[in-house]
C-alpha cells in the first residue's frame, strides 16, 4: 500500500478525527482482550499478506515470517495486564494523554507493532507519519484491527496513518500542522529527522527522540571456556546479525571478545562466520540493495587492509583486532574486535554514548547484571543474553525509559 502525500489541512483533520477516538472508552481489560486477537490474526497472516510484506520490507518470506513470529511471541494478556498495573503509582491516578504523534521509521519491518499498539493499550490514540520506505506494516495492523470484534475496531479507530515529506516549505507546513495537533511526539529515525522534528515542535510539546543506534555483543572469557559454549554463543549472535538483515537500532555492529578465552578472538570470527552460513539455510537474507552492495565492498576492502575479512555465502565477518570500530553497512556484515580486560571493553563501549541501545553479553544473569552496575555514565543500553538482542519483551524498557513515558499524566488521588 502506498499513502498520497497528505497537506497541512488533511493532518489537521486526521487528527481532530483520531483525537475523538480515544480508545480510552474501552476498559483495560477491552484493550487487552483487542490486541490479543490482533496478536493472534498477525501469527496467522495468509500467505499473500506475507509475501507482500517481504517485498514492501526487503527481507526474504523466511525472515519475515520469523519477524511477525518474534514480535508477537511475548504478547500474553498475563504480560500486557501487568504492564498497565506498573504504570501506575501509590496514591496517583494514570490520565492517558489525548493524542501521541509518531513520526515512524521504514528500516525494521514491525517496529510500528510496538510504537503504535503500546499507546492504544494505554488509552491514548496514535496519530503517525509512515516512512515513505515501508508503509504496509502499519497499515495491515489497521485493517486487521478494523478486521475484528468491536473492541478491536474501536481500537483500530484511535489509529490516523499519514505520509508526507518534510522538503520544502509545503513540507515544513505539513511538519508543523501534525507537530501542533498532538500532546506528545515520538520521533524514530536518524539524527537529521530527530533534530528537524525538534526545531519545530511548538512549546509545550514534548518531543521523545529515539534517534540512530546500534548494539554490541560481548563475549568474555568467562563465557568462552569450551567447545559446546562457543558455538552456542556464536549461533546466538548469528541470530542477532541476522534478524531484520542487520538494520535496526538492535543490530550488532560489533562484537567484542576477551583475550584469553578457550578460542581466540580472531578464532571466534571464524566459529561466527560458519553459524552464519548454517543460518543461512533457514532464515535467508534478503536482496542487497545497489547502495548497500558499494558499501559492503567498501567496508570488506578495509577489513582486508587493517585486519582479516571473511566472507561466507552471504555475510562476512571482519577481524579488526583491538582498532576502534566502525560503521557497518548492515546486511549480515559484522566486525569482531578483541579486549584485553574489562576497563579496556569499557572505554570502548563508553565511545558510544547514548547511540548504544543494546549489549548482548554472553555468561550469566549476575555477569549482565555485574555489567550494568560499571557502565559508564550516560549509557542506557538494554543487557541481554545473545540470541536476544533484536527480540526485546513488547514491553520493555527504551531508551532508559518505561515504555508508558509521555503517555500519561499522573493527578494525585
Amino acid at each position: 500500500m502506498t499513502f498520497a502525500l497528505a497537506d497541512a489541512p488533511l493532518v489537521l483533520a486526521l487528527a481532530a478525527r483520531t483525537r475523538r477516538a480515544s480508545p480510552s472508552t474501552l476498559s483495560a481489560g477491552e484493550r487487552v482482550d483487542a490486541l490479543m486477537g490482533l496478536a493472534s490474526s498477525m501469527q496467522n497472516l495468509r500467505e499473500g499478506e506475507i509475501k507482500s510484506l517481504a517485498c514492501s520490507s526487503g527481507l526474504s518470506l523466511e525472515a519475515t515470517r520469523w519477524a511477525i513470529r518474534s514480535t508477537f511471541a511475548d504478547m500474553t494478556a498475563q504480560h500486557l495486564i501487568s504492564w498497565l498495573n506498573e504504570a501506575e503509582l501509590p496514591g496517583h491516578r494514570a490520565r492517558p494523554i489525548g493524542l501521541l504523534g509518531v513520526v515512524l521509521s521504514g528500516n525494521v519491518l514491525t517496529s510500528p507493532a510496538r510504537t503504535l499498539l503500546l499507546p492504544l493499550l494505554m488509552g491514548v490514540p496514535v496519530l503517525a507519519r509512515v516512512s515513505s520506505r515501508e508503509q504496509l506494516f502499519a497499515s495491515l495492523l489497521e485493517r486487521t484491527l478494523l478486521d475484528g470484534c468491536p473492541a478491536m475496531r474501536s481500537l483500530a479507530r484511535g489509529i490516523g496513518l499519514v505520509s508526507f515529506d518534510y522538503d520544502g516549505p509545503a513540507g515544513a507546513e505539513t511538519l508543523r500542522a501534525f507537530l501542533g495537533a498532538v500532546d506528545t511526539v515520538s520521533v524514530y529515525g536518524g539524527d537529521e529527522t530527530c533534530g528537524a522534528v525538534a526545531r519545530l515542535a511548538p512549546l509545550g510539546v514534548p518531543v521523545l527522540q529515539h534517534g540512530h543506534g546500534l548494539g554490541v555483543g560481548v563475549l568474555p572469557s568467562s563465557a568462552n571456556a569450551g567447545r559446546e559454549a562457543v558455538a552456542e554463543a556464536a549461533a546466538a549472535y548469528a541470530l542477532d546479525v541476522a534478524a531484520y538483515d542487520q538494520r535496526g537500532c538492535l543490530s550488532p555492529q560489533a562484537i567484542y571478545v576477551e583475550d584469553n578465552g578457550w578460542v581466540s578472538p580472531e578464532g571466534f570470527a571464524e566459529e561466527l562466520l560458519e553459524a552464519l552460513d548454517v543460518l543461512e539455510r533457514t532464515l535467508p537474507r534478503g536482496p542487497l540493495p545497489t547502495s548497500i552492495a558499494a558499501e559492503q565492498a567498501q567496508f570488506r576492502g578495509v577489513a582486508s587492509v587493517v585486519g582479516r575479512a571473511l566472507e561466507g555465502n552471504a555475510s562476512c565477518v571482519t577481524y579488526e583486532a583491538d582498532r576502534p570500530p566502525r560503521s557497518s553497512p548492515g546486511y549480515r556484515n559484522i566486525a569482531v574486535h578483541r579486549y584485553a580486560d574489562e576497563p579496556a571493553l569499557l572505554r570502548n563501549l563508553g565511545v558510544l554514548g547514548p547511540r548504544l541501545k543494546v549489549i548482548g553479553l554472553a555468561g550469566t544473569a549476575l555477569t549482565r547484571s555485574r555489567l550494568m552496575g560499571v557502565l559508564p555514565a550516560g549509557l542506557t543500553p538494554r543487557v541481554c543474553a545473545p540470541g536476544e538482542m533484536q527480540t526485546p519483551p513488547f514491553t520493555c524498557v527504551w531508551d532508559g525509559l518505561p515504555a508508558w513515558h509521555g503517555l500519561v499524566r499522573y493527578v494525585a488521588s
